[in-house]
């Protein structure tokens, strides 16, 4: 099942399917829902689609890797394939105003906001993160801190070729 949507130059499908939650734990139910899940993204690759976020398709992220078995299995694909999460976060990220320079972060380290306090951290904005979890808080900032580490590693490299 599907509905179409215009939005600003953009063409917006949403598509369904008619598996419940429950089913998406039986394991006789598993192949179909994984079957069903590859097949609409292959449509939608070859319509020309540009991202397919999976998000509740993919009710539980086993089914396919969160969209990983896909790709891995399609590399030819030109569709970028998504999770839910990681619509979420850029929805987040581009809603914010284009000058933004600090946050204050509540629910930072759960999945969608350990992506989005490490993409504005990265970006340059300050973030404050309010967390009862010093692991998840901790594992945030090492990674955060380990990009931008390779980034400077990779900036040094360029300009060491271009001498």
């Amino acid at each position: 099942h599907d509905h179409h949507h215009d939005h600003d130059d953009h063409h917006v499908e949403q598509w369904t399917t008619f598996y419940v939650g429950r089913q998406y734990v039986t394991p006789r139910y598993r192949a179909a829902i994984r079957n069903a899940i590859e097949q609409s993204v292959l449509q939608a690759n070859q319509m020309g689609c540009g991202v397919f976020g999976l998000g509740a398709f993919n009710k539980a992220w086993w089914i396919n890797n969160g969209g990983k078995d896909i790709t891995d299995k399609h590399p030819h694909l030109k569709t970028r394939v998504v999770h839910g999460n990681t619509m979420t976060a850029a929805c987040i990220v581009h809603a914010l105003p284009k000058n933004t320079k600090k946050v204050f972060f509540i629910g930072c380290t759960s999945k969608v906001g350990s992506a989005v306090s490490s993409y504005l951290a990265l970006s340059g904005v300050e973030v404050i993160m309010l967390t009862t979890s010093q692991e998840r808080y901790t594992t945030i900032v090492e990674n955060t801190k380990a990009i931008l580490i390779a980034r400077k590693r990779q900036r040094k490299r360029q300009r060491q070729r271009q001498r």
